[in-house]
């Protein structure tokens, strides 16, 4: 039976107050930054163009990573260049839809359309998003561990309160949830036994997963690279493990914004990140920008292009 609309109307509009909430603690981050926008566009004119360069080709080496890990994941055989035009396509599907969830659907109707079942593809798109976050925690916790006298913030810096409030409402939002909520422990359990099946099923394959996971690693490292090339450019210094957890805390925003590409959320993880480290405001504005700039706004352009290819050519199934 259909349900009413009035339910269906109280969902959305639930999703909708959750979406707010999210992006108004993005926005309380990053519009006390504005003030400064003039004095950042002035930095932005000094900064190091060779760096920038270098940061632009870090970002470009990611497609190459992310196209060697579904090489790696996939259980038929693919052709290359087709699926590095898919991860190129997915840097115009991903600012369409929040948390990445344009790309995860590309990539599995390209499987789909290759020879894989629609269990097989989406195992295979679920299995690598996962090695991403694996991959990400695993470079940070190693880092944490060798480095840590990276641990201590700059003298005169401080925790702002965004960060503060975010991790509080963050925290409060999944223990209420736990509790209070059956559906959401329910969908926690079978997302646990999911995860635990996607894995297993690399069992007869490991050699292939753990290159996965190294490809993972290093696009991971281009993008953080990318940010510090990006932060040098400006004449800041923090050293790789800082800039590490500053990428970690624009990530984590990013992806609890619920917008696309975690667009405002991401900024305000990073500019919160590089001023928790002594970086000054319109030092860490300028270099945000900059860096979002060359990793989100410049790829659509080609990705869009790289779209439309896949469309023409039915690269992917139809829906």
């Amino acid at each position: 039976m259909a349900k009413p609309n009035n339910v269906r109307q109280l969902k959305i509009s639930k999703t909708a107050i959750v979406s707010l909430v999210v992006v108004a603690i993005a926005i309380y981050v990053f519009l006390p930054q504005i003030h400064d926008l003039k004095t950042s566009a002035d930095l932005a004119e000094r900064a190091n163009r060779s760096l920038l360069f270098l940061a632009l080709i870090l970002v470009a080496v990611t497609y190459f990573f992310a196209t060697l890990s579904y090489q790696l994941l996939a259980w038929h055989r693919l052709k290359v260049f087709r699926t590095a035009i898919i991860q190129i396509s997915s840097a115009c599907a991903n600012r369409l839809l929040p948390a990445g969830i344009g790309g995860l659907s590309l990539n599995t109707a390209y499987l789909y359309k290759n020879k894989h079942k629609l269990a097989e593809a989406s195992t295979v798109a679920a299995t690598n998003n996962l090695l991403g976050i694996g991959g990400h925690l695993l470079v940070l916790g190693v880092a944490l561990i060798f480095l840590p006298s990276s641990l201590h913030l700059n003298k005169g810096a401080h925790l702002s309160r965004g960060i503060i409030i975010s991790i509080v409402v963050v925290m409060v939002g999944l223990a209420v949830s736990l509790l209070v909520l059956p559906k959401i422990r329910h969908w926690l359990e079978n997302f646990s036994w999911q995860v635990i099946r996607d894995i297993a099923s690399y069992r007869r394959r490991p050699s292939r997963l753990i290159a996965a996971l190294g490809s993972s690693i290093c696009l991971t490292l281009c993008y953080v690279l990318a940010l510090q090339a990006s932060m040098l450019a400006f004449g800041v210094h923090l050293d790789f493990t800082q800039v590490l957890i500053v990428f970690t805390l624009g990530s984590i925003v990013g992806t609890a914004t619920p917008t696309p590409g975690g667009l405002i959320g991401v900024e305000a993880g990073l500019i919160a990140g590089f001023v928790t480290f002594g970086v000054g405001s319109p030092a860490a504005l300028a270099i945000v920008l900059t860096f979002r700039f060359i990793s989100y706004w410049l790829p659509i352009l080609p990705g869009f292009i790289a779209l439309i290819y896949v469309q023409r050519r039915h690269l992917i199934a139809s829906s």
